[in-house]
């Protein structure tokens, strides 16, 4: 059976290239959440018998709103729903996953980067069909039509299992829940080496990798340890928790302060990594190469103030540079005199290595600070 249950709107509910994200406690506010979801159907055309894939990283709330957006769905005229074992599946999975079995779109139940907790972030965000998030259009008409809506559709059937696989008949539609990881490692498997990356690690090259307690534990665990081969515990904090283990999931040198001091050690593995919440931003920390007193050294009085638009280009920067050779830092200083600026030897490594940098416009200081 499909109600319709009469609604008022609320006035904030105006999401970004990244969805709409507020505190649990507002989304748990009575229609809150049907209201954004009936208004991100309502500003979609030719989705009827089509399938929606439904996912998120874990957090706190995750499951409630999946089991509406699933009933919400049936009551809109989906023919499908796809949603990951445990309202899991990671961004990048969520958008293997619509693409491979053109799905009309996904909706994505996440907060990124932001810790998860009763009193914490929640968000919920709408993919088209190539898997990518909604355009400027699409997130325009939505917000448009939150400011209007007075009732949002709804089917009446018990809540799906989330925690076992399986494909069932409910209000209509067709509910299949999905391993979470499966396509997504297979798809690595097809973009990577696989046996020389095996092959590299039983010959003793070691990995360590933070989940964060995060949606990436299970896709890690599957990846390095179980089809790489990379010993047990490579992976750790790998099972997905609501408020993130108490951590907050953003992956920098604040908060995976440990594995960083890890991979500045003595016996420090070849390898270091971490993602976030919902598994589209990571970091990347060679043996000994992050050095945060030469990071803040280089960049002392060089970055003019408000100026920057985020501290992860000029780190992922930084990090990248920990794989220019000695070789290729020296063809670059050659070609340039000795008052070549940064900029200058950064563009002259561009042209040579063909890589993509973020450059410092206003860096002056001459290539000797490099020695």
């Amino acid at each position: 059976m499909i109600k319709t249950v009469s609604t008022t709107p609320y006035t904030d509910q105006k999401p970004g290239t990244s969805g709409l994200r507020k505190k649990v406690p507002e989304f748990q506010q009575p229609n809150y959440a049907e209201n954004f979801i009936q208004s991100i159907f309502d500003s979609l055309e030719g989705y009827q018998g089509k399938t929606l894939v439904i996912g998120g990283d874990g957090r706190y709330y995750n499951r409630e709103v999946i089991q509406k957006a699933i009933k919400m769905a049936a009551a809109n005229g989906f023919g499908k729903v796809m949603v990951g074992k445990g309202g899991i599946l990671s961004t990048p999975a969520a958008s293997n996953i619509i693409r491979k079995y053109k799905a009309f779109g996904g909706i994505i139940l996440s907060a990124s980067h932001n810790p998860g907790g009763p009193t914490e972030d929640f968000g919920i965000k709408y993919n088209i069909g190539n898997g990518g998030p909604a355009p400027e259009k699409i997130t325009d008409a939505i917000f448009e039509r939150t400011k209007v809506i007075d009732n949002y559709k709804i089917a009446d059937f018990p809540d799906i299992n989330l925690d076992r696989i399986a494909r069932e008949d409910v209000g209509g539609m067709i509910v299949s829940v999905i391993d979470p990881v499966e396509d997504y490692a297979a798809l690595m498997e097809e973009l990577f080496d696989f046996g020389a990356i095996r092959n590299l690690i039983s010959l003793g090259f070691r990995i360590c990798f933070d989940a964060m307690s995060a949606v990436t534990g299970p896709y890690a665990k599957e990846i390095f340890e179980i089809r790489l081969g990379a010993p047990d515990g490579s992976v750790r904090n790998f099972l997905p928790l609501p408020d993130f283990g108490g951590h907050h999931p953003d992956p920098n040198l604040v908060h995976c302060k440990e594995l960083y001091d890890e991979m500045m050690g003595d016996d420090a593995p070849d390898f270091g990594a971490a993602s976030d919440g919902d598994g589209d931003r990571n970091l990347i920390i060679g043996k000994g190469i992050y050095d945060v007193d030469a990071f803040e050294k280089v960049l002392q009085d060089r970055m003019p103030e408000n100026r920057i638009l985020s501290h992860d280009l000029l780190e992922g920067n930084y990090v990248r540079a920990g794989l220019i050779s000695d070789r290729d830092l020296d063809v670059a200083l050659r070609k340039k005199s000795d008052d070549a600026t940064l900029e200058q030897v950064a563009r002259a490594v561009l042209e040579r290595n063909g890589e993509i940098t973020i450059t410092l416009r206003d860096a002056k200081a001459p290539v000797e600070r490099l020695h």
